[in-house]
């Protein structure tokens, strides 16, 4: 039994019955060859785990438009606006109002200007 690494998974090899199990696939050079000798399970050198699909629309190179996102979900149509608080309500404009009137009054301690 040989073990060795793997180029891309970087797993520990297998023994040769592990890969007799394994499922064999063709590329597309051998695809006509298998196709007339019928024996892809047999003699095919390409074995694998059957890799996990891509999501739809990944290999896309281009952004799709306002419509097509919203289409897909990417974009939500009912957007809630942010609204601000009023300036009244607002903690740090009030405090910001507080040091101006003070610097207004001539009362005011130095700030360090930044």
């Amino acid at each position: 039994m040989r073990q060795r690494k793997t180029g891309k998974t970087g797993k520990i090899g297998i023994t040769r019955a592990e890969r007799r199990r394994m499922n064999a696939y063709t590329c597309h050079f051998c695809k006509d060859y298998y196709k007339e000798s019928g024996t892809k399970d047999m003699s095919s050198r390409h074995r694998g785990n059957p890799r996990s699909p891509t999501p739809e629309n990944f290999w896309e190179m281009e952004f799709p438009s306002d419509e097509e996102c919203i289409k897909r979900g990417y974009i939500s149509e009912n957007i809630e606006v942010y609204h601000m608080k009023p300036l009244e309500q607002n903690v740090y404009h009030r405090i910001q109002m507080a040091k101006e009137a003070e610097r207004a009054n001539g009362n005011s301690s130095k700030d360090p200007e930044f």
